[in-house]
């Protein structure tokens, strides 16, 4: 059972033993994806620098034959993309560089989120930097990627936030070298439409750039913040960029207003 790209919530027992097997592949999967870019002549530290370089890698070669094991949260639903088990294994690479990343950097490591079931991440593995992104969702960056709808600087740069954010939560004490991010901070667009799913009145959307721009704890806390607006009853995360709104009476203008103005506040530097 793979509960990264599932809606929950899960069997628990069932959630950390996926956890347990995804974890414990890591080092392994990371020795083979850096043997992989090693053999290219591509760089494959665990460094923001090669990040783009092991993610190009990697996004064109998701569709490529090969002989590979899986990783753990391979499904259908990516064979169906024209994935391949190889392919898979070089998106899972990225995943564990990444982490491997945020370990050497500010001295983060996987944990499994049991904290709240209205969270977009419960019964997952997440970093122990709430700071930082959970690196799985490099992931859902490749398939962006594949399909040309976002390039490939898109993974590195919103690590380079992610890193940049936790780092203003450490202070000046953080692990790993200071560094600051290569691009201002994005405007983060968002979106109202009528709910699709019955019981609700509104869906926000968010760009998927929110979390990095934000940092993991100020993305976090919006569900509380959109619950505090007037006229909101209640607020759930459909998924990480969509957020459903039950706010009968209140105008879609207004809402936008509303959610526009907590961004903002909660931006870095707002």
């Amino acid at each position: 059972m793979t509960t990264l790209f599932r809606p929950g919530p899960f069997d628990d027992a069932e959630a950390r033993a996926f956890y347990d097997r995804f974890v414990a592949s890591g080092p392994a999967r990371l020795a083979w994806f850096s043997a992989q870019l090693a053999a290219a002549g591509v760089g494959a530290r665990p460094a923001v620098e090669d990040l783009d370089g092991a993610v190009a890698f990697a996004a064109a070669r998701l569709t490529a034959p090969g002989e590979a094991d899986p990783p753990p949260w391979w499904s259908e639903e990516f064979a169906r993309l024209g994935w391949t088990p190889y392919g898979a294994c070089l998106a899972d690479g990225v995943v564990h560089l990444t982490a491997e990343l945020y370990r050497r950097e500010v001295g983060a490591t996987w944990r499994y989120l049991r904290d709240d079931p209205r969270h977009v991440d419960h019964q997952r593995p997440v970093m122990s930097l709430t700071t930082l992104t959970p690196p799985w969702r490099a992931v859902s960056v490749l398939v962006q990627i594949s399909r040309g709808r976002e390039p490939v600087t898109a993974w590195s740069r919103g690590v380079e936030l992610s890193l940049a954010n936790t780092r203003a939560q450490l202070g000046a004490g953080g692990a790993g070298p200071q560094r600051t991010p290569s691009r201002p901070e994005p405007d983060i667009e968002l979106a109202i439409t009528p709910s699709p799913v019955p019981g609700w009145t509104w869906q926000l959307w968010l760009d998927e750039g929110a979390e990095f721009a934000l940092g993991r704890e100020a993305f976090d806390s919006l569900i509380d913040r959109f619950t505090a607006l007037a006229g909101v009853q209640q607020v759930v995360q459909e998924d990480r960029e969509i957020f459903l709104l039950l706010a009968p009476g209140v105008e879609p203008e207004d809402l936008l207003r509303g959610c526009r103005a907590v961004i903002d506040g909660v931006l870095p530097g707002g």
